[in-house]
């Protein structure tokens, strides 16, 4: 009885160990660089599987994949077991090299993340002699726009924001708006408003993608009562793009 316990038992340990062989050289074809198809959850519906790039191979029964962004995202790297990877099939479009887009890593010593360019100078100088009815500067408008949320991130974290001007389509001035238009110390009613179509890129950088958001929108511009040009966000437009760059 005991003699055929142990013969059951070793059975069993070879039907495994062979088992265990025949999934190492099953996963053994993939190598680092290689286009898949995967399932990061191991839920086998069509639409679980995503197109992905092997990073590393075989290790301790995972293999290492970069999945290609989903919804505009930033590709997502997994650990998945050999069974949740399939090759492509033959002339499947999908099996080309991943194109997502990409941007070097920018920090500073002290790891704070920076932008891709230099902050603007939001200490907007004003000598207060503007008056109501003045053409605003187009410079001057740009300039105060951006100011409204472009900023830093603070010491040695994330969340840098630069605000770019695509273009901008000065309209014709109109009066103030009471209880419809926002904004403190106007000089009176009589304010006159400059509308401004603008297209801009709101950029936010983390430590590892760029979130960037392209739209279109009205701000307004006024002088107020100390003489100066300010500027805020009036009616929203459309949003023309989002997506995120990975930064390696």
């Amino acid at each position: 009885m005991q003699r055929a316990s142990f013969l059951f038992a070793a059975v069993c340990l070879l039907a495994a160990c062979n088992l265990t062989l025949a999934v190492a050289q099953d996963a053994s074809q993939y190598k680092v660089g290689d286009r898949v198809l995967v399932t990061p959850t191991g839920l086998q519906a069509d639409k679980y599987w995503q197109t992905c790039t092997v990073t590393f191979p075989l290790h301790l029964n995972g293999i290492g994949v970069k999945c290609d962004p989903q919804y505009g995202g930033t590709p997502i790297d997994y650990n998945v077991m050999p069974k949740w990877i399939k090759p492509f099939g033959a002339g499947d479009a999908r099996n080309a090299k991943a194109t997502y887009e990409t941007q070097p890593r920018h920090e500073a010593a002290d790891h704070t993340v920076l932008p891709d360019r230099p902050f603007v100078d939001c200490n907007v100088d004003q000598p207060g002699t503007y008056k109501n009815g003045d053409h605003i500067p187009p410079a001057l408008a740009k300039r105060l726009i951006q100011c409204l949320w472009e900023r830093p991130a603070a010491q040695g974290m994330d969340g840098a924001i630069t605000i770019d001007i695509d273009g901008m389509t000065m309209g014709a001035p109109r009066r103030w708006v009471y209880q419809h238009d926002m904004g403190q110390g106007i000089a009176d009613l009589n304010t006159l408003v400059w509308p401004i179509d603008v297209k801009w890129t709101w950029k936010t950088y983390f430590r590892t993608r760029t979130h960037v958001i392209v739209r279109e929108d009205i701000f307004n511009c006024y002088v107020n009562a100390f003489r100066k040009w300010t500027c805020g966000a009036g009616q929203g437009i459309r949003a023309i793009l989002t997506k995120d760059i990975t930064v390696q």
